[in-house]
């Protein structure tokens, strides 16, 4: 995991989720790129099921897949953010953990907040 990063010192963003529309990682993504200071502050870890070829991969998985190296490209976050092929569900354990030694930032907290500030500038717009 800590090849991706390059300052591996900094704390981690742990997100763990199937590749799904649903668990909204792309925003998180986007929050995080868009947020200088969350970038200094912390590296992103997005734990997204494993894959080979995303072209292989189911509508909805390959999607979001797709959208996340789109997105890691568009904001430039190479060295920042790890996105492994693969992982077992036994190193889930072991992720946690290195998580937990870095000073994990929970990512509901950012997007939480995030939401709410993109809610109220939305509004502000029209």
């Amino acid at each position: 995991m800590l090849r991706f990063f390059t300052n591996p010192h900094k704390p981690m963003i742990l997100a763990l989720s199937r590749p799904d529309p649903k668990k909204n990682v792309t925003t998180l993504l986007k929050a995080y790129g868009e947020s200088r200071h969350l970038r200094e502050l912390a590296n992103l870890t997005l734990i997204l099921g494993n894959r080979d070829d995303i072209e292989e991969m189911s509508g909805g998985a390959a999607t979001v897949l797709t959208a996340v190296l789109k997105l890691v490209d568009r904001y430039d976050l190479y060295g920042q953010v790890a996105y492994p092929k693969h992982h077992k569900q036994t190193d889930v354990p072991h992720i946690y953990r290195l998580a937990a030694k870095t000073k994990v930032r929970r990512p509901f907290f950012f997007l939480f907040f995030f939401l709410k500030v993109h809610k109220t500038h939305t509004q502000f717009r029209t």
